[in-house]
């Protein structure tokens, strides 16, 4: 994320979210709470998949 920051030329917070099939609605989830808490003026906030050639299980 720091990468695309640099090359948005946005400052401020960049962080990887991953949480498996749910990493980007957390990730809209936490920039809403930024957002909410005054922490930031405006996000940038999204997902992808990436299909894994491994399956894990727990």
């Amino acid at each position: 994320m720091r990468r695309l920051a640099a090359v948005l030329g946005l400052d401020g917070p960049a962080v990887t979210v991953a949480a498996a099939c749910g990493s980007s609605g957390y990730a809209l989830a936490v920039a809403r709470a930024w957002l909410d808490a005054g922490r930031v003026d405006a996000c940038v906030a999204g997902g992808c998949d990436v299909l894994s050639p491994t399956t894990i299980a727990a």
